[in-house]
């Protein structure tokens, strides 16, 4: 298959993770984003990541280190909906990432 076409397929597929039909507009973010009790997985019988919890303050800077597959780029992904939770919930000034 050439390149472009797969690039076109890729582009033309349907989304995994469809937008929600009430999306929440935060016009000014304040930036706080709380992890409540998440868990996630590629397949929900093998969870890579078990009740995940922490708050992070509007304009506090944090690190998040590990090794090679510690899951420090699934955090982002998941921050960012690229993937869903299996179970907990993300916030962002206290709503609620829309699922």
């Amino acid at each position: 298959m050439l390149p472009q076409k797969r690039t076109f397929e890729l582009l033309d597929s349907e989304e995994e993770v469809a937008d929600t039909k009430q999306p929440i507009e935060l016009e000014r973010a304040k930036g706080m984003i709380s992890f409540e009790h998440v868990s996630f997985g590629y397949s929900p019988d093998k969870l890579l990541m078990k009740d995940i919890n922490f708050t992070v303050q509007p304009g506090q800077k944090i690190a998040v280190v590990g090794s090679t597959g510690a899951g420090k780029t699934t955090l982002i992904n998941l921050l960012m909906r690229f993937y869903e939770v299996n179970s907990g919930k993300i916030l962002i000034d206290g709503f609620l990432l829309p699922t």
